[in-house]
């Protein structure tokens, strides 16, 4: 424990900055006085009273109550290094760690970024913390970082204007920005009683790097925040604290000021803007280009929770009833420092999100809402607070973060500034939704590069610029051109740029003649000019097709075992989509007629057509054997009609093998007089029904090495196998591969089975389906897509969602996920 006093004695005093007022509540004594201020999280002044509680006493078990608390306070003031360092100490002096003790430890260091451990400590305080629940959403939301891809291609640096202390919320404004500074230069020599250091004021900075202060008409003594301008330079509004703070404990609530540019060019005295109030905070405010509408932050009564963002129309010299924004922006945490870009893209900050720790930036287009908006992931955001950005004329952008970097390990705010040095793409099959490999990317007119063998592309950034055509271009596809505009679109989110190229097709289904159910087929085209061939199949819904050559012939056939063949033909001219379909029939009961004079075996015309018609069926079936059977009429004696349709039946035969089929695959006997079609034995037949008694007729007896002709086919196309055959069309029109999504859930009850796990691809066709058992596991088979939704639900409604690209997946094809629901 001496050792834990040296390095606790050690530690610095830390104001937390958002101190609240302690209720009028009777204190008996100073342990009671602690308690209160940690029950009112006021957890500056209760750090530093612990620290001197620490230090004076001489029983162990206090010294290891008052470092738990010391700890709890570092991780609650922002301070999370300090405080794993505490804990370190702690379990060094083995000192167990349960509930809520464990679960600080998790959140110091998840704040710090250290996820794993972070998750590790989480799951110790699940079974002993009294909020289980609260310890589970922490654990989950960690697997959710784990799921979420990372955008590489942004480079995020300080800016060389950085004070020692803090810098944060850049606007831009003419050639450099504003921003906001409690550094030297700052208004009045006081200090905040909330954190020591100077006020917060409204600074510039030019673009030759120079800075200065604002104006000393809208900065005073004590903060000025966060401020917002129009695109002409002639409003400004800005946030300002309501009052002089009190004392160590007071609070201020902030408010919104603004000001405009008198005919001298000069600022007028700012005004207070209308729908502040003494009774709650309004600030943060973020004005559109041409001042028209004012969004801002504010924990006024009748919001969705913590602080709300909302906004309010201009008109003339009045300002609308702030209007809220709703679920898709709002969480009952905390949303804040908005910013609205020339786009109508509405950045802000959020700790309602999950994310990656503390604030995390999110983006909501005003033009075309989602349900959810997009968080714009590492590196812009971080397991710090990530906050306050904005944009100026060239594109670059600046945020502001309390991140530790290797050059300050502060956690004061500084502002960065974020590059894109290179962004992301893929092509693929405008209907297949396949990535497409050597596709020729241009910008404009000129090939920049080509996608690599799985589809994908990158671009460096200084060779396109927000007016510049991405294009992506294959011999035989149709081009697909994404405007600068779509292409930014892409970029703002940190999403892949999806180029979709055509080319024409031939599409169709296989069904059933009979009961018109879907047909598991082997369909072999040959392109009739070349003799070229290859092999598709229909998807478990007969579905089929393949990527097709403008005005060329195909000739087809669909094949499966104890089916009869069908052919097709088609053209496809200049069609984009050409449609045959096979109706195809079981083998069962197929029986085919030939007839013969009276007292005669030789084969006539019309027989001989027959017989042909045996040589066509047999030639495009291969696999199937056959019994040609003679008969005669009921004329003449058994003896001789015996003898007679055996002839038949033989000259019927050697008809055939004449014809180049196996004697192997045909057998023929005469039945004589025994198998009549009509009954003349009981009556006088006419000469047409004796006509129908003298016949050879062919049947399927069995099949012939079927599985030496269908090969790797003949399981999947009988449905032995448990998986399915799906039509292809990638270039080389080989068998489509597959990839398998696999992984397990986790719930808060352990309870797992009935979970239904789907994936779709990204048009949201379901691709496959499975039930999840006791063990909560799912194992799932899809087509080759480029990105794909796993969705998770229970009931029929959606509880778990996680987008993944075919980038996700390693050289097996596989891809794994652990999904906390």
């Amino acid at each position: 424990m001496k050792k834990l006093l040296t390095v606790l004695l050690l530690m610095s005093f830390c104001h937390f900055i958002l101190a609240q007022r302690i209720s009028d509540v009777e204190i008996k004594n100073k342990e009671q006085r602690l308690e209160q201020d940690m029950e009112d999280l006021n957890y500056s002044r209760a750090l530093g009273e612990y620290q001197k509680l620490f230090a004076k006493t001489e029983s162990d078990e206090l010294k290891k109550e008052y470092a738990l608390k010391i700890a709890v306070c570092y991780e609650k003031v922002n301070k999370p290094l300090n405080s794993i360092e505490v804990y370190q100490k702690l379990l060094e002096n083995d000192v167990a760690l349960e509930g809520e003790y464990a679960e600080s430890y998790g959140d110091a260091l998840f704040v710090a970024g250290h996820y794993d451990e972070a998750s590790s400590w989480y799951q110790k305080a699940l079974d002993t913390s009294t909020d289980r629940e609260q310890v589970y959403e922490k654990i989950k939301n960690i697997e959710d970082i784990r799921n979420t891809p990372k955008n590489i291609f942004y480079d995020v640096s300080g800016v060389s204007f950085n004070s020692e202390l803090d810098d944060f919320g850049p606007v831009p404004f003419e050639n450099g920005f504003l921003f906001i500074s409690n550094r030297k230069g700052a208004t009045g020599n006081k200090k905040s009683a909330w954190d020591g250091k100077r006020y917060l004021d409204i600074f510039y900075v030019d673009s030759a790097g120079s800075v200065s202060n604002f104006s000393k008409k809208l900065n005073t003594n004590f903060h000025e925040g966060s401020a917002s301008i129009t695109e002409n330079g002639d409003m400004i509004a800005f946030t300002r604290t309501s009052r002089k703070e009190k004392d160590e404990a007071g609070v201020s609530t902030i408010q919104i000021y603004i000001s405009e540019k008198n005919d001298k060019g000069e600022w007028d005295k700012p005004y207070s803007f209308i729908w502040n109030s003494d009774d709650y905070s309004t600030g943060h405010p973020s004005l559109t280009l041409d001042g028209s509408r004012l969004y801002f932050v504010s924990d006024k009564e009748g919001g969705i929770g913590g602080t709300d963002i909302y906004y309010s129309e201009r008109s003339g010299d009045s300002w609308s009833s702030p209007i809220l924004l709703g679920n898709d922006v709002n969480t009952e945490m905390d949303e804040k420092f908005p910013f609205i870009n020339k786009k109508n893209q509405l950045f802000f900050s959020s700790n309602g999100r999950g994310g990656y720790g503390g604030l995390d930036f999110f983006m909501q287009d005003m033009n075309q809402p989602t349900p959810t908006p997009h968080h714009l992931r590492y590196p812009l955001n971080s397991s710090f607070d990530d906050f306050g950005g904005g944009a100026n004329a060239t594109g670059t952008a600046y945020i502001s973060s309390n991140r530790i970097t290797e050059l300050d390990s502060s956690m004061n705010d500084n502002i960065y500034e974020v590059v894109i040095n290179k962004f992301k793409g893929v092509v693929i099959d405008a209907f297949t939704r396949k990535p497409i490999p050597n596709v020729g990317v241009m910008i404009n007119d000129t090939r920049i590069t080509t996608s690599d063998s799985t589809g994908y592309f990158e671009i460096d950034k200084q060779y396109w610029t927000e007016k510049s055509q991405l294009i992506a271009s294959l011999s035989g596809y149709t081009a697909d051109t994404l405007s600068g505009v779509e292409t930014a679109k892409f970029i703002d989110k940190n999403e892949l740029c999806v180029l979709e190229i055509a080319q024409p097709y031939v599409e169709g289904y296989v069904k059933d003649t009979v009961s018109m159910k879907a047909v598991r087929a082997r369909i072999t085209i040959t392109e009739r000019h070349t003799g070229e061939k290859f092999e598709v199949y229909p998807d478990s819904t007969g579905y089929y097709r393949f990527a097709a050559k403008p005005e060329t012939f195909y000739d087809m056939i669909a094949e499966k075992p104890k089916f009869f063949t069908r052919r097709a033909a088609v053209n496809t001219a200049n069609n984009m989509v050409s449609e045959r379909n096979f109706d195809v029939r079981e083998i069962q009961g197929q029986r085919i007629r030939i007839y013969y004079d009276y007292d005669r075996a030789f084969i006539r015309d019309d027989a001989s057509h027959a017989l042909d018609t045996v040589v066509h069926v047999l030639s495009y079936n291969p696999t199937i054997k056959i019994e040609l059977s003679a008969h005669t009429d009921s004329r003449g004696s058994e003896k001789y009609n015996f003898k007679l349709s055996e002839r038949r039946a033989q000259k019927a035969y050697e008809y055939v093998v004449s014809k180049g089929i196996s004697p192997e695959r045909i057998t023929y006997k005469g039945y004589g007089m025994t198998r009549p079609v009509v009954d003349c034995f009981d009556k006088e037949c006419t000469e047409e029904e004796h006509q129908l008694n003298r016949r050879t007729e062919f049947y399927v007896t069995g099949y012939f090495d079927e599985e030496a002709y269908y090969g790797d086919d003949y399981d999947e196309l009988e449905g032995k196998n448990q998986g399915f055959l799906m039509v292809d069309t990638d270039g080389e029109m080989m068998r489509i591969s597959k990839r398998n999504i696999t992984g397990s859930l986790a719930t808060l009850e352990g309870q797992l089975s009935g979970y239904k796990v789907t994936i779709k691809d990204d048009q949201g066709k379901i691709l496959n389906t499975k039930t999840t058992g006791s063990d909560g596991v799912f194992n799932i088979t899809v087509e080759d897509k480029y990105k794909y939704s796993i969705e998770v639900l229970k009931d029929g409604e959606t509880i778990k969602k996680l987008i993944v690209t075919s980038n996700n997946f390693d050289e097996n094809n596989t891809y794994d996920v652990l999904l906390y629901l």
